[in-house]
């Protein structure tokens, strides 16, 4: 996952599954930034099928389940 800024079209990598996970083949798909930008909502394909939330400052994963899409209420304090 990347972030671009608009001005410079500078790319920033933010997050790579597969060193993440340490596990080949892993595909993380439909990344969804918390409002705060400190957790990134995201589905995993590939070798791993899991929903969760990456915490960018503890560098942790939590497993919210096996389904297919994750995304933020938007007060931002709970994903569905």
């Amino acid at each position: 996952m990347y972030t671009k800024d608009l001005d410079t079209k500078k790319e920033t990598l933010i997050f790579d599954a597969e060193p993440t996970f340490i596990k080949k083949g892993v595909i993380a798909q439909e990344p969804n930034m918390s409002p705060d930008g400190k957790c990134l909502a995201l589905t995993l394909r590939g070798t791993m099928r899991q929903t969760g939330i990456w915490n960018f400052e503890k560098k942790e994963w939590y497993k919210t389940g096996g389904g297919c899409q994750i995304d933020w209420f938007p007060s931002g304090k709970k994903s569905f």
